[in-house]
């Protein structure tokens, strides 16, 4: 059994749709925060000139990529034609 809020979409629509509407929320307060900053993005743009260790690129990428919906939905929509329920998840191999 799968958990999580991917199989929760997958499987209802009303579930889909809160998300879908929060996503959508969530971009409209960002374009509206990004209105008010938008004397300080040049500030931002040299900061983020400066050269970063890439241990921290790939956690900021990590946090990205799993806080994203589009993800969820990416692979709540893919996932499933690859996983045959009736195969256990892990198969016991014996070395004799």
């Amino acid at each position: 059994m799968v958990l999580g809020l991917g199989a929760l979409v997958a499987k209802s629509v009303a579930a889909y749709n809160i998300v879908k509407f929060v996503g959508a929320l969530y971009l409209v307060w960002l374009g509206f925060q990004a209105f008010r900053h938008r004397r300080e993005l040049s500030t931002e743009l040299d900061a983020a000139a400066e050269p970063k260790s890439a241990r921290r690129i790939v956690r900021k990428e990590f946090v990205v990529g799993v806080t994203n919906p589009k993800v969820v939905v990416f692979f709540s929509a893919v996932l499933p034609q690859f996983v045959n329920l009736g195969v256990p998840l892990a198969i016991s191999r014996r070395h004799d």
